[in-house]
């Protein structure tokens, strides 16, 4: 009677065909998409702060060097700093030359999600003001010869995150520093 018995659950489970997914295979697969899609954003999300980071790194190294490159050339030299974008020059018989053939110094576009805000003197420059407004004109930022520059200050953030902010500052007497604003104040 026994063998009866398991034969006879042996053919039923024969006869019903599996249909669809048990709860916990189901919900072991939203978990593994919820910590996927966790991980993409994630890094996607620092990436933007990776090149925030890289991107006044480099501006700030970049002006060191044309403070450096103003005194031992001695040259004067100048940077334009536009909302998305920086220029430098060097004065050349009286007249701002655009550095465009130079492979450090030359003009450089910030990428689309970061801003750069520019105070100069104790004045908030407006953002659009183009490089081609001001090719004629003086750069906003001097390096002269004796190792001074004209007092500056520019952030840079992200357009839709304003609480990491880096702030570059010239002194008159050619001190640069670059530090890390986390709270997001603005200029």
């Amino acid at each position: 009677m026994k063998s009866l018995y398991l034969k006879s659950a042996q053919d039923i489970s024969l006869q019903r065909p599996m249909r669809g997914f048990t709860l916990l295979e189901v919900l072991v697969v939203v978990v593994i998409i919820a910590v996927l899609i966790t991980f993409v954003s994630l890094s996607l999300g620092n990436n933007q702060h990776k090149v925030l980071e890289q991107e006044a790194q480099r501006l700030y190294a970049l002006l060191k060097l044309t403070a450096h490159e103003s005194i031992s050339n001695t040259a004067e030299m100048g940077v334009y700093l536009g909302e998305d974008h920086y220029q430098f020059y060097r004065l050349y018989q009286g007249q701002w030359q655009v550095l465009d053939k130079d492979d450090v110094l030359s003009s450089h576009q910030l990428p689309d999600f970061i801003q750069l805000d520019v105070n100069v003197e104790g004045v908030d420059l407006p953002a659009d003001v183009s490089v081609t407004d001001f090719i004629n004109d003086n750069p906003q930022v001097l390096f002269f010869t004796d190792g001074e520059l004209t007092p500056f200050n520019c952030i840079l953030s992200l357009k839709s995150d304003r609480r990491v902010m880096y702030n570059i500052e010239g002194l008159l007497n050619g001190q640069l520093n670059l530090e890390l604003n986390s709270q997001g104040s603005p200029l």
